[in-house]
């Protein structure tokens, strides 16, 4: 039998205001036995004796199953939707490039909802089994429960209801979206609050938080947004907003001011252009370009 662990932590990204530092999670990798480096990443591998002794221990397991890549996909995408921390799935097939197509499987569900992209600190999965026949083991972090993640849906209905009236344009809603968040967040100095549910219940985030709770209320609103990840005199977090079909660059956290000043909306980061942000914003990872 084989035992296959991998561990990865993705980017937690805490994102300051002009001049603050930064901090940046970076990726760790744990293993045991014999380590196998492979593309930056850590892989454990370790061949278990006895098989009959495990065959047995393992066939009295009984978990969900997927017979095909896009069934295990599905199956991971429920869990991480209801933000479980720790569930297994049982794979039948091809299991020869395993640990490459579950990678695959996590960058698609990422790359499709950026929210729970940006609200994943990190996951892990061992599997094991026989050749055709494994099951998968995952544990994940997320910097949000399901509790929290229920109330910030919950809230952002809400302050919608209160913000948005029968009328507006989505030009009209982005900005009471975009006013209504620098106004009653502000930017977390301490460096230690970083999600969209600290921003509702504490006033206070960074960067990503920022961008989440922006992303979260803009979709709500129907209108289409992405997170972007760049450099901003540190790494850093903000979102694009597509209006009429144009996709412009909108940074809540830049134009919030710190230390924070009641009742003051700048708009100095409000629906530029790709050369417009370009000044002092390098972007990393975009999914589109805004002209």
């Amino acid at each position: 039998m084989k035992v296959i662990i991998i561990n990865k932590k993705s980017n937690s990204i805490l994102c300051f205001t002009f001049s603050a530092l930064l901090l940046l999670f970076t990726f760790h990798f744990a293993a045991a036995a014999q380590d196998i480096v492979t593309d930056g990443e850590l892989y454990s591998v370790r061949v278990q004796s006895n098989l009959e002794k495990n065959k047995s221990k393992y066939e009295r397991n009984i978990y969900e199953s997927a017979y095909s890549m896009e069934e295990l996909g599905q199956e991971i995408k429920n869990n991480l939707s209801n933000r479980e921390q720790s569930f297994s799935i049982r794979y039948i097939n091809d299991t020869g490039s395993l640990k490459e197509e579950i990678k695959g499987v996590f960058d698609g569900i990422m790359s499709q909802d950026d929210y729970l992209h940006y609200t994943i600190e990190r996951y892990s999965y061992v599997y094991e089994g026989f050749e055709g026949d494994v099951t998968i083991s995952f544990k994940v972090q997320y910097t949000e429960t399901k509790e929290q993640f229920d109330y910030v849906t919950s809230r952002v209905d809400e302050i919608l209801s209160q913000i948005i009236t029968d009328g507006m344009d989505d030009y009209q809603k982005e900005k009471a979206i975009h006013d209504y968040i620098v106004l009653n967040v502000e930017y977390d100095t301490s460096y230690t609050e970083n999600s969209a549910y600290a921003a509702l219940t504490k006033g206070k985030t960074v960067c990503q938080g920022y961008s989440l709770l922006a992303y979260k209320m803009l979709n709500k609103a129907g209108i289409e947004t992405r997170i972007v990840e760049g450099d901003a005199k540190g790494l850093h977090l903000w979102n694009l907003v597509r209006l009429d079909g144009i996709w412009y660059h909108l940074d809540c956290t830049w134009d919030d001011p710190v230390p924070n000043r009641d009742g003051f909306v700048s708009y100095r980061f409000f629906n530029l252009t790709d050369e417009q942000i370009s000044v002092d914003h390098k972007m990393v990872k975009s999914p589109h370009q805004a002209s």
